[in-house]
């Protein structure tokens, strides 16, 4: 863009300096004593303006600055700077990445310990065994000869009609009611398939449904063959021969 400045000489001698623009080129202030340009021409007196002035038209060219040049060196240093914001924004991001692999590792590892102490608390309950009454006396062990035909199949507790009876570990009831020589029985299913017998009882408490170790399910009592209050416990692993109980339960950390 040109500016142009104008001086118009007027009658009475004063100078007026007025600017228009006329481009690209730069237009400064003459002095008033400057000769007119060739083809200069009086102003019209139409613009506000004193008839019969004149005018001088100067004009320079009005470049933009330009831009500073840099050194090698300023290149450089920028060239370094750049590498090193980029290598810091690396090493940012990777301990960002660190950061979450550690953290989900973390959360991995309490969740498997959190897993590891649920199936250890199951399988304690699981395999947690009571002695299936209490306040007893024991009256026969397993293989004893006398009033049984081919010896003794289980252990008997003596104790006082409605002791409680009580799951001897974690099961499922999977018979409940009266079995002949037996009287009145309970059967309860474990988790490795052994199955406990609970006989002569006075009362059935649980009549079937999942059991826990040392639960209540029945009370002591004479009933079926039987010569006095007892509770007569049998162990078959598999659901099949009767073992001693005696030797279960001391095998599964209880004494009788």
């Amino acid at each position: 863009m040109t500016k142009l400045y104008r001086r118009l000489r007027t009658t009475a001698g004063a100078t007026l300096v007025a600017s228009a623009a006329l481009g690209s080129t730069g237009l400064v202030p003459v002095p008033a004593n400057a000769a007119p340009l060739s083809g200069a021409a009086p102003v019209d007196a139409g613009a506000g303006l004193v008839a019969q002035s004149s005018y001088v038209v100067t004009a320079v060219p009005l470049g933009l600055p330009s831009p500073p040049t840099l050194s090698n060196a300023d290149l450089a240093m920028q060239a370094r700077l750049a590498a090193q914001a980029e290598l810091a924004e690396q090493r940012r991001k990777a301990a960002q990445r660190e950061a979450a692999r550690l953290a989900r590792e973390r959360r991995e590892a309490r969740q498997r310990a959190r897993e590891r102490a649920a199936r250890e608390a199951e399988r304690r309950a699981l395999t947690a065994t009571a002695i299936p009454t209490s306040a007893y006396t024991l009256t026969a062990t397993f293989g004893m000869a006398g009033l049984w035909s081919n010896g003794h199949t289980g252990l008997d507790f003596a104790a006082p009609a409605g002791t409680p009876v009580v799951a001897a570990r974690a099961g499922e009831v999977t018979f409940a009611g009266w079995e002949g020589a037996y009287g009145q029985k309970i059967e309860v299913t474990h988790a490795d398939g052994t199955v406990t017998w609970y006989a002569h009882l006075s009362t059935i408490v649980v009549a079937g449904g999942p059991v826990a170790a040392g639960q209540q399910i029945g009370t002591v009592g004479s009933t079926g063959n039987s010569t006095g209050n007892h509770l007569h416990f049998e162990v078959r692993p598999g659901d099949g021969d009767p073992i001693d109980p005696y030797g279960w339960l001391v095998a599964n950390g209880v004494q009788p």
